[in-house]
């Protein structure tokens, strides 16, 4: 599907809630309940999900930002440099819209920085808001009480991580593979990579889940398809390049990242999921095809001498999905 049809079918969605007045359901209403207005609230916060969801998946801007809208709190922060992101519900429980409703400044902010033509002027600002990002997702992870990742609340923590991890790969990719990027922009480096890898367990634990909950958890993963090939081929152009280093200094934030043999199996893994939904469509079937190459490359020649036109292939791959979704 084109990216031109979901973003009419948003646009519209987005104009109809509006007119109903759910942008405004915070608004203190005597012929509203509490019950109802929680409800609008929930309903109005997951339509800014699929607003800000559509926008990583085009890598266009978002058609709504929180500023045009009057029920989203001010953005806690300015320019990713003021304050950090307040994350305590003092009201009660915290659930997935809560926690996501508190968070659509920061992702905003990030959509905004990937779109920074001046970016050697943002990296400041990029390196804060990796930071909050990191302190969201660890907060959502204890908030949310994950067991899991086939409950509800488990599932509802991986739509939040898969967000907030794609949009870091994309605010530190034009960093991320910069020929000197690990002494250059070493967080760069090391958050893409991380990232990657994360969004790929997540498909991996998704599909492996219990058979009681296999036909679920297999259907909430196919939604995240496009993220997935994303991280899949992230992942593959740091195996591709034998000088990659992929084992972080101990003593870093990253000390627990895997090595090369531990990546290659998380895209080995990934690489037979695809082939298992290669004949659903032509786009399943090409990613299948991709991943299939890189991993049959690796497997050939080892740590060194991985033909370059492979790593080629897969960079033109990335930059086509970064702009707009595949098939």
């Amino acid at each position: 599907m084109s990216g031109r049809s979901p973003n009419e079918f948003l646009v519209l969605i987005l104009r109809i809630a509006m007119s109903m007045g759910l942008h405004s359901a915070k608004v203190d209403d005597p012929q509203l309940g509490k019950g109802e207005q929680q409800t609008l609230s929930i309903l109005w916060t997951s339509i800014i999900y699929l607003n800000l969801h559509q926008s990583v998946l085009t890598g266009m801007p978002m058609l709504l930002q929180p500023r045009d809208y009057t029920c989203a709190p001010p953005p806690s922060i300015n320019g990713c440099s003021n304050q950090a992101l307040a994350l305590s519900n003092p009201e009660g429980t915290e659930t997935f819209h809560v926690l996501f409703e508190r968070a659509v400044p920061l992702a905003s902010e990030l959509m905004d920085l990937s779109h920074d033509p001046t970016r050697a002027e943002t990296y400041e600002a990029i390196m804060h808001c990796t930071a909050e990002a990191r302190h969201l997702l660890l907060h959502a992870l204890e908030a949310l009480q994950i067991s899991h990742p086939t409950t509800g609340e488990g599932r509802k923590a991986i739509m939040l991580d898969i967000l907030f991890r794609r949009l870091l790969l994309s605010v530190h990719r034009p960093f991320a593979h910069d020929e000197r990027v690990p002494l250059r922009y070493p967080l760069s480096y090391w958050t893409s990579l991380d990232c990657a890898l994360a969004i790929l367990v997540h498909q991996r634990d998704l599909w492996e889940a219990h058979p009681d909950d296999s036909l679920v958890s297999r259907s909430f993963a196919r939604l995240f398809w496009p993220d997935f090939l994303v991280a899949a081929l992230t992942l593959s152009l740091y195996l591709l390049r034998a000088d990659s280093p992929l084992d972080p200094p101990p003593r870093s934030r990253y000390g627990g990242i895997p090595a090369r043999a531990m990546l290659q199996d998380a895209l080995r893994s990934c690489r037979d999921i695809w082939q298992l939904e290669k004949d659903r469509n032509v786009c399943h079937s090409h990613a299948f095809i991709l991943i299939d190459r890189v991993v049959s490359a690796l497997e050939e020649s080892g740590c060194d001498g991985v033909p370059a036109l492979r790593r080629a292939d897969v960079e033109t791959a990335l930059d086509a999905i970064g702009t707009g979704p595949p098939g």
